[in-house]
């Protein structure tokens, strides 16, 4: 796929384009752009082709907006930075989510599962392998602004990971959820893992408080409009189920980040109340 957003917004255009697993989107304005979680390492040939089929030059790219460092999500990020100097806009937690040995085997798993998404989805997949040790050049707090757009709010949402973030336009009622909802054969579901229920939960009524029209996916869709916030009281609803064998085998193989065991024991409390206020 390769196209334009199909609503048109005030000011910027939204483009949107198929990586090897995820859906990637560029934020494009009159004079600059940012990109949103760019892929997995092996999809920045995929990124440069799209700007060169569109004539943008990537000089006008200010940043990758990184939600959260799964190799899907950031390891593309970390490609553009090595070889265009592109910097990285993620939370100021994300450089610790694979830190240390156990952090290191949680990475090594993590490039393990996104290969077997790939199989089973029958696409090839280039090298998934990126520097773990992220270090954005703009580390984020929740309820905080992006970097240059003013216009697009930053929210932590963990659940899927302790720093999760998503994007949120306000005045175009448009809400990137990255992997907040995963939508697959027409249904929707939860991301796998989620590691921390009851932050899933919160997160899922705080994105119900949003006025948001419209949702763009990281996975699935990737645009739908919802009149309703019906979408998240089922998302709710999703958190009481039982874990299918799916579920269960990304949960075992997703338990390993020393994050994990901070975030449960409440050494992020702190830091939480002074993102998230």
């Amino acid at each position: 796929m390769s196209a334009l957003f199909p609503v048109e917004t005030k000011g910027f255009k939204v483009h949107i384009f198929d990586g090897t697993i995820n859906n990637i989107y560029l934020m494009e304005y009159e004079d600059k752009a940012f990109l949103v979680d760019p892929g997995v390492a092996g999809d920045m040939p995929k990124v440069v082709s799209y700007l060169n089929e569109n004539l943008i030059d990537i000089s006008k790219i200010r940043f990758s907006f990184v939600s959260h460092m799964h190799p899907d999500h950031s390891g593309c990020a970390v490609s553009l930075r090595k070889v265009f100097g592109l910097p990285i806009a993620a939370h100021e937690w994300a450089a610790r989510w694979y830190g240390g040995i156990w952090g290191g085997f949680q990475y090594l798993l993590d490039c393990y599962m996104t290969i077997q998404v790939a199989k089973r989805r029958g696409v090839g997949i280039g090298d998934v392998r990126f520097d773990r040790y992220i270090n954005p050049e703009f580390p984020l707090k929740g309820n905080s602004l992006l970097p240059e757009f003013p216009d697009w709010e930053v929210l932590h949402l963990p659940g899927h990971t302790a720093h999760d973030l998503v994007l949120f336009n306000k005045a175009e009622k448009l809400l990137y959820v990255a992997d907040q909802i995963i939508e697959f054969k027409d249904a929707f579901h939860l991301p796998l893992p989620v590691l921390f229920k009851d932050a899933m939960l919160d997160s899922y009524k705080r994105l119900s408080m949003l006025d948001a029209d419209t949702l763009l996916f990281a996975h699935g869709g990737p645009v739908f409009f919802c009149g309703d916030n019906g979408l998240y009281d089922y998302m709710i609803s999703l958190l009481d189920g039982p874990l299918s064998i799916l579920a269960k085998q990304v949960h075992f193989l997703s338990c390993y980040s020393p994050e994990i065991a901070r975030f449960k024991n409440g050494l992020y409390s702190k830091d939480l109340r002074i993102s998230d206020k």
